[in-house]
């Protein structure tokens, strides 16, 4: 069993690391992902494209059957 100096001294480490780890989630993940999302667009369509033409492109392939076909047929 851990003395109480032991139980406070884990507690503080434990805590300063899960607040370090909530910060840098609120704090930088967001932007990672938006930098992720342009990559991958830029590996999907090939350049840098307009964002609203990727969700027009999304858009007019949602609700057809052979989504995957005409992704094919306009690469």
């Amino acid at each position: 069993m851990l003395e109480p100096w032991e139980k406070l001294l884990l507690l503080i480490i434990f805590l300063t690391t899960f607040t370090l780890l909530v910060t840098g989630i609120v704090r930088y993940l967001p932007h990672h992902l938006s930098v992720m999302k342009g990559r991958a667009v830029y590996y999907i369509w090939g350049g840098e494209t307009e964002e609203s033409s990727v969700l027009q492109w999304i858009g007019k392939n949602v609700g057809s059957s052979g989504a995957s076909r005409m992704a094919f047929e306009e690469l």
